[in-house]
């Protein structure tokens, strides 16, 4: 399952890159959170019993749920835009280390880490600032792939501090299908606020 998650992850970053040039960056987002949502829903219409599930949540978990859907769509928002500026291949690596932002978080949070996970997430950290210095030998540097390196490392930000807030405190009571459900439905929220 990770191995086939990974493969979904890197087709998908390869199709914003595409989408964000050529529909824009907030419109891309869009007709993503819509895909997610519509197919969110008809997995909650198909099994009624995950949403009925997370109806006894407490409000404060459904407010959590909204904050990291926040997080999440303004990460989505900043990925698109790098790669709409970047190259995948130094945009890709740059926004994986989310991985590192939510376990320190998690860390920070009370979590213990062990010797083995601090020495990786240095290793994960080394490979973000190799990964941020690659230039293309014979061409000028571009303030646009200066700009895809913030924008990859801000959505790596929002997308920790969006996993680690659904990991502490909306997944245990909401569940995944209910907690992407609501994830899109803020999403659209958003977009349409902004567009």
């Amino acid at each position: 399952m990770g191995l086939l998650a990974a493969l979904l992850w890197g087709g998908t970053d390869f199709l914003v890159g595409l989408n964000a040039r050529a529909v824009g960056v907030k419109r891309a987002v869009f007709f993503g959170q819509a895909l997610g949502f519509t197919i969110m829903s008809l997995l909650l219409v198909l099994f009624p019993s995950f949403i009925l599930k997370s109806l006894a949540a407490p409000p404060h978990t459904w407010l959590m749920g909204v904050l990291a859907a926040v997080l999440t769509v303004s990460g989505a928002l900043a990925l698109s835009k790098a790669f709409a500026l970047g190259k995948a291949a130094i945009v890709a690596p740059l926004v994986t280390s989310y991985g590192v932002i939510t376990t320190l978080l998690s860390w920070v949070g009370g979590e213990q880490i062990s010797l083995l996970q601090i020495l990786c997430i240095a290793l994960c950290v080394v490979g973000v600032a190799l990964s941020s210095l690659h230039k293309d030998t014979g061409l000028p540097h571009s303030t646009d792939s200066t700009r895809s390196i913030v924008y990859a490392l801000l959505a790596a930000l929002l997308y920790g501090s969006s996993f680690w807030l659904q990991g502490r405190f909306t997944l245990p009571l909401l569940g995944p299908i209910t907690m992407l459900w609501l994830g899109y439905l803020v999403g659209l929220g958003v977009l349409l606020l902004i567009v």
